[in-house]
């Protein structure tokens, strides 16, 4: 069984419409899944899906790469770039990156959910903002080390902060 098959039975046996969910991947209908349930993450998909990439660091470096290309473009370049890094985080992600972000997330309880949050620069102040939501404290906690991760390798790349 593949790393992507059992991160795909773990997500079906923690939600109501699981067998729905399962069927739809089983039949390679990754698309359909992501639509339908937006909050399985990624790991249901690296490997299988052949639209995705093989791997997470393969996947997370495209929204390195895009990253890079938002720090070290040219005005004339700019939006592009902030449209391209808001599309590779929310198709390797699930969630959309801001262009302002500073590299710090945070997570926060509220109730039953735990938020992943993280820091945003715009007009020259610094707030927090949502980026989503998961059922258990440890699968915020994984993203939040992945985002710093990413950020740290954009860093790197870009020379930059």
């Amino acid at each position: 069984m593949t790393d992507a098959a059992t991160e795909a039975i773990k997500y079906a046996v923690s939600i109501d419409s699981g067998i729905e969910y399962l069927r739809c991947w089983l039949h390679g209908e990754f698309e359909a899944c992501r639509n339908e349930w937006p909050d399985a993450p990624i790991s249901c998909y690296i490997g299988s899906d052949p639209d995705m990439p093989a791997t997470q660091a393969d996947a997370d470096f495209e929204v390195i790469a895009t990253l890079v290309d938002v720090w070290s473009g040219s005005t004339f370049s700019a939006e592009r770039d902030r449209q391209a890094f808001s599309k590779a985080s929310i198709r390797v992600l699930g969630f959309e990156l801001p262009a302002g972000w500073t590299g710090k997330s945070r997570t926060r309880t509220l109730g039953q959910d735990h938020w992943l949050e993280c820091q945003v620069q715009k007009d020259g102040k610094i707030d927090y903002v949502s980026l989503h939501s998961y059922s258990e404290h440890e699968a915020a906690l994984q993203m939040m080390y992945r985002l710093n991760r990413i950020h740290g390798k954009s860093s790197l790349y870009c020379g930059n902060y």
